[in-house]
């Protein structure tokens, strides 16, 4: 098999959606991808296009493909994030090899352009793979990879759901808005600066990934108020996926962010804002809702989403490399 080997461009995105479809599918992973979504992908403000991405091509068609994505934070960790895949009809001839070593390659020179002055042991090199993904699974131990945390994804019917519960009192939801959408990130940061793998998102970032993307659902995405001062203590953000619809045909509402400030944790903030997100999407034509928590996250989401009704179900390994 010949294989032409170079770096992403827009123009290949409908290619690695077809890729991405068949990886996803072969896999049970649950994504997918239309070519707009990762056109979106790759103008990440974080990813080298040249540097930071390549690509397999065989007879004109992408069987493989990496992407490295690094973070403005590096205090006191810089944390990359490595993407990749093959299509199934290729594995076992090396290509997911080749990928893992331009990655091990690339990222220290990535690290030491975005972080000059910074150590190489500052450098994790994060990825993801399902639970039962042995044959990637090895390859990554193979090159020093380690499983360090465990995700499950949490998902329910609508027609199911519980009544939705009021907030706490002195605690007022309100709908997100662009003049809210500064409060939604230092929310997020604020709240997420305790968990485990997290660093803060900048304004650029915060557009990218959550609320200036094409998946947004600003009329699911909610802020918690405290009545008395008017401060932001609590955030739900909401995606929507049309890929997944097209492939599964069931309408998702992805909750991708729940965060309370520590000071109001435990009172029912998180309970009230996902109870408006399901109440929403019920009432708009929804089927489920679903999200992703940290099995081991100390805050305990994973009580509070049974509580609310989600079940588990896909389960996925985050593995991390250190320098």
């Amino acid at each position: 098999m010949t294989v032409d080997w170079r770096a992403l461009s827009p123009a290949d995105t409908p290619g690695w959606a077809d890729l991405l479809s068949a990886t996803a599918t072969a896999d049970d992973a649950g994504e997918f991808y239309s070519a707009d979504d990762l056109v979106e992908e790759l103008q990440d403000p974080e990813l080298d296009l040249e540097r930071g991405t390549l690509a397999a091509f065989s007879g004109g068609r992408m069987v493989a493909y990496g992407t490295l994505a690094g973070r403005p934070e590096a205090d006191p960790v810089h944390r990359m994030w490595f993407e990749g895949g093959v299509h199934p009809d290729h594995r076992g001839s090396g290509l997911g090899s080749r990928l893992l070593e331009w990655a091990l390659e690339r990222a220290p020179e990535l690290h030491r352009a975005r972080h000059p002055g910074r150590p190489p042991e500052a450098l994790e090199l994060h990825t993801q793979l399902p639970e039962g993904d042995t044959r990637g699974a090895s390859l990554l131990d193979s090159r020093g990879f380690t499983a360090a945390r465990w995700f499950t994804e949490m998902s329910q019917r609508l027609a199911d759901r519980p009544q939705a519960v009021p907030p706490p009192a002195g605690v007022v939801l309100v709908p997100w808005s662009k003049e809210r959408d500064e409060d939604a990130r230092r929310v997020r940061n604020s709240s997420f600066a305790d968990h485990w793998g997290a660093s803060p998102v900048n304004a650029a970032q915060w557009h990218h990934h959550q609320t200036g993307t094409a998946a947004f659902r600003p009329a699911l995405s909610w802020l918690a108020l405290d009545g008395a001062t008017g401060e932001a203590v609590g955030v739900v953000v909401t995606h929507y996926f049309e890929a997944d619809t097209k492939a599964t045909g069931v309408r998702d509402a992805w909750i991708s962010t729940v965060g309370t400030v520590l000071g109001h944790r435990g009172r029912g903030v998180a309970s009230a804002l996902v109870g408006r997100v399901m109440a929403e999407a019920a009432e708009t034509g929804y089927d489920t809702a679903s999200l992703q928590v940290d099995t081991a996250s100390q805050t305990g989401a994973d009580a509070l989403y049974r509580q609310l009704g989600f079940r588990p179900g896909r389960r996925a390994v985050r593995r991390v490399r250190r320098f």
